[in-house]
This record gives structure tokens, C-alpha cells and sequence, in this order.
């Protein structure tokens, strides 16, 4: 059950995230969170170096706290929907883009192997 729900959640991340990168962020890291026990930063972490050590704590860290947490509970745009500013220059308004878009699919792809592991661990767990 645990799993339908965060697989739900990452498929929101998906399809929303598509036209709002926070929302592609926060979802996404809530996925994982959903699986956790405790709801807490410290169990997402722990659960997120489980499934995904490369990784290191500190961007999980950021992740939980800046971009879910900071979405959900303080209305933030870790994403950059609303950074104005940045349009003035067309060069930092690509490079930014760049660098977002490379973040944007990074995170994609260490949630998709949590999310993957983990349910390797629980069928296998269960043969």
C-alpha cells in the first residue's frame, strides 16, 4: 500500500513538474518520504541513503528541507517559476535554465532508483 501511494506521488511529479519544476521537486521528494516511518528529514535521509548512496546527506538534506518542505509548508518555488530577475540577461536566463534542467532530471532519476530499490527489497524480502 505504502508503495501505490508513493508511486502516485511521483507520477504527480511527472505530469505537474512537466509546466512547474517545484512542483516536480516537491513531489517527487515526497514520494520517498512516503515511505519513510517517521515523516521526519532524518528517516528520509536514512532511507534515501539506503536506496541511494552515491548521493551524499547533505543534498538529500537540501531536498527534504528547501524543495519539499519549503514548498508545502511556506508556499517557496525552489524551481524558480517566479525569479524575475534572472530574465534580464538572456545568457544567465540559459545558463540558469541548464543548470536547473540538469538538477531537475538528477533528482528525477536518484528518486526513481529509491523508489525502484525499495520495492525490489520488499518482493524479495517476501520470497
Amino acid at each position: 500500500m505504502a508503495f501505490a501511494g508513493a508511486a502516485r506521488l511521483f507520477q504527480i511529479s511527472l505530469v505537474a513538474g512537466q509546466h512547474y519544476p517545484s512542483v516536480r521537486l516537491a513531489y517527487s521528494v515526497a514520494a520517498i518520504d512516503s515511505l519513510s516511518l517517521t515523516k521526519t528529514a532524518k528517516e528520509f535521509v536514512s532511507l534515501a541513503s539506503k536506496y541511494c548512496p552515491v548521493v551524499e546527506e547533505e543534498l538529500w538534506y537540501y531536498l527534504y528541507n528547501k524543495c519539499r518542505s519549503a514548498h508545502f509548508h511556506s508556499g517557496a518555488l525552489p524551481g524558480g517559476e517566479n525569479e524575475h530577475q534572472i530574465m534580464l540577461s538572456l545568457l544567465a536566463t540559459h545558463k540558469d535554465w541548464h543548470i536547473r534542467s540538469q538538477f531537475q532530471s538528477y533528482t528525477r532519476q536518484v528518486t526513481r532508483t529509491i523508489l525502484i530499490r525499495w520495492l525490489l527489497d520488499r518482493v524479495q524480502g517476501a520470497a
